[in-house]
């Protein structure tokens, strides 16, 4: 009997070493890591500010310019008020957690685009999910829906094969699993992008409507048919691409279409 108790005693120990040592291992080897991604192609210095800052300290959403949404079944937030958030005639139609002017939102978004930086994007996914549960929560005189639909504006499957990632699935990975009340529910597989464009840094406001014009289209219609849906993108500019994948939504049957960006 007390064979049987070291032996077990002896083997859970061996298990808990284990752990520790593979745990040690797995440090180790994210700081080598580092040291040689960043000695080959240095980082930003604010990306370190931005990782030490964690989701604690990273700066909370809608403090600073943010949107307010637009009118009828592509907006629904036609009379929202929230604290914090300044809206315009130009950009009447989305909401936005952040300035893009700032360097901490820049560089955060700039990395996740660049490199799979899950520690960013965990950063990111949490201020997004504070920022949704805000606006749910301060919505006043529009649609109230039990559950949101969370989509991402997609890239292509040769530009993520090529790629390896979407900087947005990255950030809504990372969303969901803050999400424990399940408040919203996040797919990747409803909007597709059917064809590659030109990029569209450079452009114009006309320019980009024309370049995006037709390269969404939906999986499966059931699935957003009379559904209230979240579209989210990381930058938002002129809003000619979420304009595009919301016209495509609507169309769709989705019952209210939201945009989103993290930052304009």
């Amino acid at each position: 009997m007390k064979n049987l108790v070291h032996m077990r005693a002896w083997r859970v120990l061996r298990r808990g070493v284990g752990c520790v040592l593979w745990r040690t291992l797995r440090r180790a080897l994210r700081c080598v890591w580092i040291f040689v991604v960043d000695t080959i192609a240095p980082r930003d210095p604010l990306i370190r500010i931005i990782e030490e800052l964690g989701e604690v300290g990273f700066p909370a959403p809608f403090r600073g310019l943010g949107g307010l949404g637009g009118s009828g079944k592509s907006g629904s937030l036609k009379d929202v008020e929230m604290a914090g958030i300044f809206s315009g005639p130009l950009m009447a139609d989305f909401v936005w957690l952040y300035s893009y002017k700032d360097p901490l939102i820049k560089n955060a978004l700039v990395e996740i685009k660049d490199r799979p930086n899950k520690m960013i994007a965990r950063i990111l996914g949490r201020r997004l999910f504070d920022g949704l549960v805000l606006w749910t929560q301060k919505m006043k005189g529009a649609q109230k829906s039990n559950r949101y639909i969370v989509i991402p504006i997609p890239i292509t499957r040769a530009k993520k094969r090529k790629r390896g990632w979407n900087q947005c699935e990255l950030v809504l990975d990372a969303f969901q699993k803050f999400d424990v009340a399940q408040r919203f529910d996040v797919r990747f597989d409803v909007l597709v992008k059917s064809h590659e464009t030109v990029d569209q840094v450079g452009k114009s406001a006309s320019e980009r409507r024309k370049n995006i014009e037709g390269s969404f289209a939906v999986h499966d219609y059931a699935d957003i048919f009379e559904k209230d849906i979240i579209l989210f993108d990381d930058i938002l500019t002129t809003g000619a691409t979420l304009r595009e994948a919301r016209s495509v939504l609507v169309r769709g049957g989705a019952r209210s279409v939201v945009c989103v960006a993290f930052a304009h």
